[in-house]
């Protein structure tokens, strides 16, 4: 569970969390996680597709 936390924080550049809202800090948590997802998925030579 370690390594998509790396990736947010080393790759992303999410080291501080600013006080924005919750919302937007909980959304911008989503997005970055789901870019790392993408990201280790590409890493992996996985794809998106089905075939």
């Amino acid at each position: 569970m370690e390594h998509p936390y790396r990736i947010v924080k080393n790759i992303f550049g999410f080291r501080k969390a600013v006080y924005r809202g919750l919302r937007k800090n909980l959304n911008r948590l989503h997005v970055l996680f789901a870019s790392a997802n993408l990201y280790m998925l590409a890493r992996a030579g996985g794809s998106l597709c089905p075939a």
